[in-house]
């Protein structure tokens, strides 16, 4: 199949970065474009970027998919080579699922515990971009909600990913309380959040929970793309306002749970890991 396309490549030097917003150049070519393929870092720092950038391609009926942090070996990895049929079908009825939970509960062995009732917002990336305006983290495969801050009280033990530490050596414990971190193990993690949260403190409030869906994905050192991975879940600190979340930071946390215990309304829809649920 040949596709009739006019590619055109915005090259980011490292001597204007670390970038808070897109160049005027790069927001009207993206806006000009019909597909945009944003190949990115993961540095907290441009976070606030990659926001921007996703936002205002999506203003401008853009299609947008973003690889954070992807490289060659990874294109050739079993994380692209899925069904993505599979993928979107199994990531729509995880969603179709949500719309009448009002309370989740995630538990593990190695400690954590924690519930939170729902405001309703949620998202779903299901790895497809057919339509006009649409964006994605890719792989894809995930559905995200916003948690009610004041209902979410509890442990997190972080086992698989985070930010700022990639894949995870030593579990990482989190302490919450009425949807704020209030204490994080790992003193490497904890000094930067606290350096975060004197600029932007918002950042302490969580403001996602998703669970991953795609098959051919895994835990990773690359914390982006273990958010899809079949059977994980995982909680985020800060930014939700680009799925339409209450909370605006320039920051954001995420932290991945590889093996997690999944609860809606008592119901068991992952255990230890694997669906209990049929979504096939």
């Amino acid at each position: 199949m040949e596709l009739e396309t006019i590619p055109s490549v915005f090259i980011m030097p490292e001597i204007i970065r670390p970038l808070r917003r897109p160049p005027e150049l790069l927001r009207e070519a993206c806006a000009k474009s019909d597909v945009v393929i944003a190949l990115t870092g993961t540095n907290v720092e441009e976070q606030i970027f990659r926001m921007n950038l996703l936002q205002s391609a999506k203003r401008s009926n853009t299609r947008v998919a973003h690889f954070p942090d992807v490289n060659v070996d990874d294109f050739r990895s079993e994380m692209f080579d899925v069904n993505y049929a599979q993928v979107a079908d199994r990531t729509q009825k995880l969603y179709n699922i949500l719309t009448n939970v009002d309370k989740i509960a995630v538990s593990s062995e190695n400690g954590t515990k924690i519930s939170f009732g729902l405001t309703g917002t949620k998202e779903m990336n299901s790895g497809l971009l057919h339509e006009a305006g649409q964006a994605a983290i890719m792989p894809g495969g995930e559905v995200r909600v916003e948690p009610n801050l004041e209902t979410v009280s509890g442990t997190i033990v972080v086992d698989g990913a985070m930010t700022l530490l990639g894949k995870i050596k030593t579990p990482v414990k989190i302490k919450v309380a009425k949807g704020e971190i209030k204490s994080i193990s790992d003193k490497i993690v904890s000094g930067k959040f606290k350096e975060y949260a004197e600029e932007e403190p918002s950042i302490a409030k969580i403001s996602a929970f998703g669970i991953g869906t795609n098959h051919g994905t895994k835990v990773y050192e690359n914390v982006s793309l273990s958010r899809n991975a079949l059977g994980a879940c995982s909680f985020s600190s800060g930014s939700s306002h680009t799925f339409g979340g209450a909370v605006v930071c320039k920051y954001k946390l995420n932290m991945i749970l590889k093996s997690p215990t999944v609860k809606f309304d008592g119901r068991d829809v992952i255990k230890d890991g694997k669906y209990v649920v049929n979504l096939v």
